[in-house]
């Protein structure tokens, strides 16, 4: 993703509103004070920018084909989705049945979970496996 980056010049955002032409200035004014005054924003100006990023939409968030993945609703939120995916981290060595780790980085040998004998056994990497530590 790309952050928008606004140049400072004022123009960056374009505004719209419902007001009739014959709101006095005043009329106009204490309804902006008393946060009334009724506008939509009505987009971007390029121009106004130095970059413009990533639009931030469903789409950019959280692909529809990442919910089908994880086997959410196409409704489903990010948060949803981190989830679903924490969901599918074991909790322990037991839901794995075996988690290799290096014993050491020098020795070549790697630790594995023997969920049969309930232990953690060593093992050296097998020279053609291409595996190193």
């Amino acid at each position: 993703m790309i952050d928008s980056v606004i140049a400072g010049t004022g123009n960056s955002r374009y505004l719209r509103t419902s007001i009739s032409a014959d709101t006095t200035w005043a009329d106009a004014l204490a309804m902006l004070r008393a946060g009334t005054f009724p506008i939509d924003l009505a987009g971007i100006n390029a121009d106004g920018f130095a970059t413009v990023g990533t639009a931030l939409n469903a789409d950019t968030l959280l692909k529809a084909a990442v919910c089908t993945a994880l086997g959410l609703d196409a409704d489903a939120t990010p948060s949803d989705a981190w989830d679903a995916v924490i969901a599918l981290i074991p909790s322990s060595a037991a839901d794995v049945g075996a988690i290799a780790a290096p014993a050491t980085p020098s020795d070549g040998d790697f630790l594995v979970y023997d969920s049969t004998a309930g232990a953690w056994v060593a093992q050296a990497v097998p020279s053609a496996s291409g595996v190193s530590f």
